[in-house]
This record gives structure tokens, C-alpha cells and sequence, in this order.
């Protein structure tokens, strides 16, 4: 897996906007955090002659379906479409009087106990690198 490019701090609130460019609508399965549809809107490319990553939209943006209202683990990325996410990542804390544990089994491995990861929930995309890390800092 490629290193992490997704590095949000500990508590914070972040919006996301996940371009999806392909043909097939992708699950989208986010550990650690819960996710919020905010909105959708459909696009048919980008801008060709500025060479900027905005993508020129051709209709307009909806929000969630009445199935998605609240908070989800798991989020519909519909082809052509760029999603609007919120979340908000709250690292896990050990409850009153438990001793908190080293952060990892091998100190020597590096591992802080703050990756996670977010992808595609249909396993073949997933077992084919759909899946990116993210570090919480």
C-alpha cells in the first residue's frame, strides 16, 4: 500500500469531496470514523483549458437519500459524481481505570496506533489496491 496522503489531526472536522471517475458505483467503508453525506453533484470533466483539478459540473448538487441521513460507515460513490463528506476524527480512548497499552507489540515497527484506512467495499477492488491509508495526527 502507498504511503498515507491523508493526514488529519486528532478532533478535528474535516469535509472531503471524493471524485469518483468511473463507470461503477464504489462502497466506500471509512475505519475510525463515521462519515455524513452532505451532497452529490454530477460532473463531466475537468477544466481542460486552465489545467486546474475542478471538475466542470453539469447539474446540480442534491443531498442525501432518505436512507443515508446520520451517520455511516459505509458510503455510496455513484460514477460521474463528486460526494461531499463530512467526519470527524476522534481517536479511540480506553475507558476510566484501564492502564493504557504500548503503542504497538514491536516498538521497532514504527506503528504510533493512529492508522487507518478508507476503501472500496467490493472485495475485488478492495484485494486490487482500492484502499488508502490514512494517519491521524
Amino acid at each position: 500500500m502507498d504511503a498515507a496522503t491523508e493526514n488529519p489531526k486528532a478532533g478535528a472536522t474535516e469535509v472531503w469531496q471524493i471524485v469518483n471517475l468511473t463507470a461503477d458505483a464504489h462502497p466506500m467503508h471509512f475505519h475510525l470514523v463515521n462519515v455524513q453525506v452532505l451532497q452529490r453533484q454530477p460532473f463531466n470533466s475537468f477544466g481542460p483549458t486552465t489545467g486546474t483539478a475542478m471538475p466542470n459540473y453539469n447539474g446540480p448538487a442534491v443531498g442525501p437519500e432518505p436512507d443515508e441521513l446520520g451517520w455511516k460507515e459505509t458510503v455510496k460513490m455513484y460514477p460521474g459524481t463528486v460526494t461531499t463528506i463530512i467526519m470527524r476524527f476522534d481517536l479511540p480512548q480506553n475507558p476510566p481505570g484501564i492502564a493504557t497499552m504500548p503503542n504497538s507489540l514491536n516498538p521497532n515497527l514504527g506503528v504510533s496506533g493512529k492508522e487507518y484506512v478508507w476503501h472500496c467495499h467490493i472485495l475485488e477492488h478492495e484485494e486490487h489496491d482500492m484502499m488508502r491509508p490514512m494517519v491521524v495526527l
